[in-house]
């Protein structure tokens, strides 16, 4: 070969216009031929033992190209400056347009959107990161189960049919069909029911119906089976309930305390007496309710010239606590008493008062009276006015003499409203 040139120790570097066409024929180097010159030259199977390579392109690396050769190589993606070789990189700010990622060994992806999940992603998502662990399709109809690893869809039933266990296995559909047996099935009902056909042993119908006892008050009913009779005002007897008869039309339905009130006029009439005989003639039983008792005189006659009296009382008649004064059209004025009300005087044997007597209540137990009486035989008058605040409801009063006279002759009675 011929050499033009002849070269000494190079320090550094030697120009690729020193090696002109004289210097085609190749030098091997390991097992490669390598052309110097503007020849391209191809080095397969070479080591280089710690070789620094400067200002080196390469076009293209058939496999797999050594990070030792990239020691300190830096390349730009984005604005983020990457150390090749050997030296963990980071990316940030990197943004990668319509790139295809093959694989991802460990990754994070923050922020990312459109991400295909067909085409994007791959593999099945574990039950621990929320997922079914399986690729078992949702057929219509079909019903998610677990099999210990993952979600499975059972196969589709038909109409009617129901699910039934097969323990750890796959449930499964199943028609149920057949009868089944009856040992003893009984009912018991409340006393206002009865139930036929009970108990059934094999086979039978239970059947209910009212049994005609009332339903008791405890659990809403009436605890009665009286009819309501057209004009009736259901009332409380204590343990149920009843009906009022009907009233006539302009009745008032009257308290009789804690007995079944009644259909009557709101003024009530007691009994009349003849004021034949005796000393007093007395009413009592006067209902509580009772706010105007009026005392009916017609013809009341003594046999002497005592004064009229009335007493009114609660349980017993009052002989003390009255206060009020009778006066005469004569304008004889008795003296005050206060065991009794003055309501007749200056009598005399054969005349015959006419007249009423009226005890209203005024609050709680105090009465008032007002009484205007007439003396026909001997052409008189009387007027009286009084009160008394009795210990008790009034439930009595009581018409008398002054003194031991009797009575011969007349009517009394009271009514009560």
């Amino acid at each position: 070969m011929s050499v033009p040139y002849t070269f000494a120790t190079a320090t550094t570097s030697i120009p690729l216009s020193q090696l002109d066409s004289n210097f085609a024929t190749a030098i091997t180097l390991g097992n490669t031929a390598m052309y110097l010159g503007n020849t391209t030259t191809s080095v397969g199977n070479l080591t280089l033992a710690n070789p620094t390579l400067t200002n080196v392109t390469i076009s293209s690396v058939g496999t797999t190209f050594p990070n030792s050769f990239l020691a300190n190589s830096t390349a730009t993606l984005g604005n983020a400056t990457i150390t090749l070789g050997g030296t963990t990189t980071s990316v940030g700010n990197l943004t990668l347009t319509n790139a295809t990622i093959s694989s991802l060994a460990s990754a994070n992806l923050a922020n990312a959107t459109s991400l295909s999940l067909t085409t994007g992603v791959t593999g099945v998502l574990p039950i621990a990161n929320g997922g079914t662990n399986s690729t078992a399709t949702p057929t219509a109809g079909g019903i998610l189960y677990g099999n210990g690893t993952s979600y499975l869809v059972t196969s589709v039933g038909t109409a009617g049919q129901v699910l039934q266990s097969t323990g750890s296995g796959a449930p499964a559909w199943a028609t149920v069909s057949g009868t089944g047996t009856v040992t003893n099935v009984a009912m018991t009902v409340p006393t206002f029911l009865s139930v036929t056909g009970s108990p059934i042993t094999t086979s039978g119908t239970l059947a209910l119906s009212l049994s005609g006892t009332a339903l008791p008050i405890s659990s809403g009913g009436t605890n009665a089976t009286a009819t309501p009779t057209a004009g009736a005002v259901p009332y409380g007897t204590g343990t149920a309930y009843a009906f009022t008869s009907a009233g006539t039309s302009g009745q008032s339905l009257i308290s009789n305390g804690s007995s079944a009130p009644a259909w009557g006029s709101s003024i009530v009439s007691g009994t009349s007496v003849a004021s034949t005989s005796g000393t007093s003639i007395d009413f009592t039983s006067i209902p509580s309710w009772a706010k105007r008792i009026t005392m009916i005189l017609s013809g009341v006659s003594g046999s002497g010239s005592d004064n009229n009296w009335v007493r009114v009382g609660s349980g017993s008649f009052a002989t003390s606590g009255y206060s009020g004064l009778n006066a005469s059209k004569s304008g004889t004025v008795p003296t005050l008493i206060t065991n009794a009300f003055i309501v007749g005087s200056v009598n005399a044997a054969g005349t015959t008062q006419f007249g009423h007597i009226v005890f209203t209540n005024l609050t709680g137990n105090t009465w008032v009276m007002t009484s205007l009486l007439f003396d026909v035989g001997a052409t008189n008058g009387n007027y009286s006015g009084g009160s008394i605040a009795l210990g008790g409801t009034l439930d009595r009063v009581q018409l008398l003499f002054s003194g031991s006279n009797t009575f011969d002759g007349g009517t009394v009675n009271i009514i009560w409203e």
